[in-house]
């Protein structure tokens, strides 16, 4: 856990860092992930995912979070970065007529996943 954690800041400092000091090769980079992300969306979205399932994995095995915690963190997580998204202009251009829902339907089942083992850890059964 503590080497997630770890990976986690160390990745936060070095995007703030090249944020701050660096814009402008901020937004070179920036530009060339966008422009990657287009392109191979497929790949991106399974490396991302799998990533997801992975620490999932880690979480639940080598510690004593549960799926209860796990739901009420990343309840915490999600207004935190929704506040974000506030300070954007990313919410004016969100369309649901765009949106993949082959990709959508592998995303929502983690979720229901996730919180219905909270749900059945609540509720006992």
């Amino acid at each position: 856990m503590q080497i997630l954690v770890l990976i986690l800041v160390a990745m936060t400092i070095i995007k703030l860092f090249f944020l701050i000091v660096r814009r402008k090769s901020f937004e070179s980079f920036l530009e060339a992930y966008k422009q990657s992300v287009v392109k191979y969306r497929w790949i991106y979205f399974f490396t991302y995912l799998s990533f997801s399932i992975v620490c999932l994995y880690l979480i639940r095995t080598y510690s004593d979070i549960t799926y209860t915690e796990i739901t009420a963190t990343t309840m915490f997580l999600a207004f935190l970065m929704n506040a974000g998204f506030m300070g954007t202009s990313i919410i004016e251009s969100y369309d649901l007529s765009k949106i993949n829902w082959k990709m959508m339907g592998m995303y929502i089942f983690i979720w229901f996943f996730v919180m219905f083992k909270a749900v059945q850890e609540i509720f006992n059964f």
